[in-house]
């Protein structure tokens, strides 16, 4: 397990914490070069690799080609990195399974947070929805890159990536409790009359239910998602 701690502590780019960077003190991690978000595990590729949002696929972890990862440090509850002898509940890849359980949300009072750096700003704000009972999160980042491309071309038109992580809690009664978990990222990196675009999507419904305090069932139905687009003609709205 990697605790959120340890992301805090890790050097970080521009300011910009991130989680799968992290990683790479682990034993048999290897970043596929240096400042990458893609990574192999025990001599395997990079693809060979299951990343999981609250049990929900994410198929491209990354922003701006691999130079940011799309997973927002200030929602990560807990980070576990199977190497081998994946949870079959998991799925599987050939090197290595990634999941990462995102916060449930303050039950107790409202927080909110943010910061506005270099290369992106992120505000959250999390609180019950009824005291004890329920709670909710919602945390969004969104890039500030555009002024700095601009800076270099004048034919870039849109240079920008986002995050939006979302996330409701449920205590029906002692013995149940329902959690919804909702993710998206986006980037978008265009000139005059062409680019490329890509975004992920994932969704997560579970259920747990207590029936002693010996024996629990966890219910889960996940979704993911993913777009990727290369446009040849934006005029046209030719693209592939």
């Amino acid at each position: 397990n990697l605790r959120p701690i340890a992301v805090e502590q890790r050097p970080a780019l521009f300011g910009e914490m991130d989680v799968v960077k992290s990683m790479e003190s682990i034993p048999g991690i290897k970043m596929h070069s240096e400042g990458s978000t893609f990574y192999s595990v025990r001599g395997g590729n990079r693809d060979q690799n299951l990343i999981l949002i609250d049990d929900a696929p994410v198929y491209n972890p990354s922003h701006l080609l691999g130079l940011f990862s799309t997973i927002i440090p200030d929602v990560v509850n807990d980070i576990t990195l199977y190497k081998g002898d994946m949870p079959a509940s998991l799925g599987g890849r050939l090197s290595s399974v990634l999941s990462v359980r995102t916060k449930k949300g303050n039950d107790q009072h409202r927080e909110m947070w943010g910061n506005v750096g270099l290369i992106s700003t992120k505000l959250g704000v999390e609180g019950p929805i009824r005291k004890d009972i329920s709670s909710f999160l919602v945390s969004a980042r969104v890039s500030r890159l555009k002024w700095i491309a601009q800076a270099v071309s004048n034919d870039v038109s849109q240079f920008n990536f986002y995050d939006l992580t979302g996330k409701m809690n449920f205590r029906l009664n002692p013995k149940n409790q329902i959690f919804f978990s909702l993710y998206t990222s986006g980037d978008n990196y265009f000139g005059n009359n062409n680019g490329i675009s890509w975004k992920n999507s994932a969704g997560t419904f579970r259920w747990n239910h207590l029936f002693n305090d010996r024996l629990f069932l966890n219910t889960t139905i996940a979704a993911g998602n993913y777009d990727y687009f290369l446009h040849t003609d934006v005029a046209n709205n030719t693209r592939w």
